[in-house]
């Protein structure tokens, strides 16, 4: 059974695959919602998790009306992303999270999406240009990444701006993500 994208525009963030949900900060994406939701901004938030997740991201979820959380095979999930106005993957802040998230962070460039993810020395600087692309935070600060995610829904120009940009340079990542699974996706199809 496919599942579809919401209608309208999300944020999407992932709970990361097997072993690597307790490197995500969903906690911290959910407050930096709350915060959003105080100052009268409401958007709806996709956050993808496989069965590592176990029962707590639902939990998280329920704090807001406007949360969604969805079990998807890689294909759904390339979807998601393709469709979302944002993508926000918050790291926890360990030394041996640092290679957690760069796969969503990859799709959602080669899609052309922006990103907000945590910083750290050695994290994503290579992938995220900060103000170009997206934004790098600190991590666990809710306020800076509600900051950043109203400054892009609110700034037309800025939106546009990042767009075309990270449209512009979604090759380099294409490049590196979209031949491989490409011919995946082909041979999926054929035969599913």
């Amino acid at each position: 059974m496919n599942i579809h994208p919401p209608e309208g525009k999300y944020i999407f963030s992932s709970a990361g695959s097997r072993g690597a949900a307790h490197a995500r900060d969903i906690p911290t994406l959910i407050k930096a919602l709350k915060l959003l939701a105080g100052d009268g901004v409401m958007i709806k938030l996709v956050i993808a998790m496989d069965d590592s997740a176990g029962n707590k991201l639902p939990k998280f979820c329920k704090e807001l009306s406007h949360c969604e959380t969805l079990t998807l095979n890689r294909f759904e999930h390339r979807e998601f992303i393709k469709n979302s106005f944002l993508v926000v993957v918050p790291i926890v802040g360990r030394e041996r999270n640092l290679e957690r998230g760069t796969t969503v962070v990859v799709e959602a460039l080669a899609h052309g999406k922006p990103v907000i993810s945590t910083s750290f020395p050695n994290s994503f600087e290579g992938y995220i240009e900060d103000g170009r692309n997206g934004y790098l935070v600190p991590p666990g600060d809710a306020t800076a990444i509600a900051s950043r995610i109203s400054e892009i829904l609110k700034n037309n120009t800025l939106q546009e701006k990042i767009e075309e940009y990270t449209m512009a340079s979604s090759h380099q990542f294409s490049d590196i993500y979209g031949d491989g699974l490409n011919y995946i996706c082909k041979i999926c199809e054929k035969y599913l």
